[in-house]
């Protein structure tokens, strides 16, 4: 009779989330992020601000339940679409994300 205990490994690593979580920590490391929650009301102004996001040279995420979307992709963010409570994220201390949607007058 085998006596021996089996050992299972995690399989984090078929997925590449061991790598995720250490990337996630030196990234938190090295930069500040900025948020606000918004609700995009109609397409024109969901438009507007990925061409906002566009010319920026930082990281933006928006962000929908458990959906994260690069604030860059114009089909990602259109995937949420409107009329939802958001949460836009801009891995830059320096960075108002009010500016993204037009709120600063």
């Amino acid at each position: 009779m085998n006596t021996k205990s089996t050992y299972y490994k995690p399989i984090t690593h078929l997925f590449g989330l061991d790598r995720i979580k250490k990337t996630k920590i030196v990234h938190e490391k090295r930069c500040q992020m900025r948020n606000i929650t918004y609700t995009f009301s109609t397409v024109e102004e969901l438009v507007a601000f990925v061409g906002r996001a566009e010319k920026c040279d930082f990281q933006i995420d928006v962000i929908y339940n458990h959906l994260v979307i690069d604030g860059k992709s114009l089909m990602g963010v259109m995937v949420i679409g409107i009329g939802r409570q958001v949460e836009i994220i801009c891995h830059n201390e320096a960075a108002c994300p009010e500016e993204l949607v037009g709120n600063v007058a």
